[in-house]
């Protein structure tokens, strides 16, 4: 008599139901293993599934993935270099010094226009004549303040473009915001730290050097930051196809070798 390689029991017990045998009590063969390891329930393979990514695609004796037929389809939309980046040095300096590149064309750029930049802050009640002799004479803090520039509009476009890329590609938008939501405000609202700190430091001119030079090492943990943020996204994706994705096991056709 054919038995479960993990629970060693067999099709089911005499007190469960039709039902109960027939689905969690099948025993099935989802993959190329032979002798005593053929079989499995279906019930105790789900449950061994859920204790690692590996198991939950493959079979650990014979290597071999399972074909899996779910009730959705699998949402697709994933970032694979996210934690890679984090975690190097170099590529990482290497994206900071384009940030510093790119804040050279700002301040080019704001220059040439008359430092449109400072026109918010003159809104707001501050004393922009003052904050623009230190951006003329200062080159230390001229170049932080447009290294935080760059920052900060460069985050806005990486934020927009990701909230575009999810309408987009995301296929259960409803159950994916339910779980995201918070997570890209928080972010998003870290990203923006120009804005909020500049509030806080007020209006003169010891502030303004301060909350320069305070909103520039800030900056410096943007790009980190951003990453962490598309690996939370990756592992609601990865909730989403495992968690909220009801599936079943298919055995392999009689033909299919390792």
């Amino acid at each position: 008599m054919s038995e479960c390689r993990i629970c060693f029991g067999t099709t089911g017990d005499e007190e469960e139901d039709e039902e109960n045998v027939n689905n969690s009590r099948e025993l099935i063969a989802p993959c190329l293993c032979n002798g005593t390891s053929r079989y499995v329930h279906r019930a105790c393979l789900e449950r061994w599934r859920e204790t690692s990514h590996r198991a939950f695609t493959h079979c650990f004796e014979c290597n071999f993935k399972y074909i899996v037929e779910y009730a959705f389809p699998l949402e697709t939309y994933i970032f694979t270099q996210p934690a890679v980046l984090t975690r190097d040095f170099g590529r990482y300096l290497f994206g900071l010094l384009l940030f510093l590149l790119e804040s050279f064309f700002f301040r080019y750029l704001d220059k040439l226009l008359g430092y449109p930049t400072l026109f918010y802050m003159e809104e707001w009640g501050y004393n922009t004549s003052q904050q623009l002799e230190i951006l003329e004479n200062d080159e230390i803090y001229s170049s932080s303040y447009y290294f935080s520039i760059t920052v900060l509009f460069t985050s806005v476009i990486s934020f927009l473009c990701f909230i575009y890329g999810v309408l987009v590609n995301v296929k259960r938008k409803k159950i994916y915001w339910e779980h995201m939501i918070s997570k890209l405000l928080f972010y998003f609202i870290c990203s923006i730290h120009f804005i909020w700190l500049h509030v806080i430091f007020g209006n003169t001119v010891y502030s303004f050097e301060l909350f320069i030079l305070t909103d520039s090492s800030c900056g410096i943990f943007n790009v980190f930051m951003f990453y962490k943020f598309l690996e939370e996204h990756n592992k609601i994706i990865i909730f989403i196809n495992t968690q909220k994705n009801p599936s079943r096991l298919l055995e392999p056709p009689p033909d299919v070798v390792v």
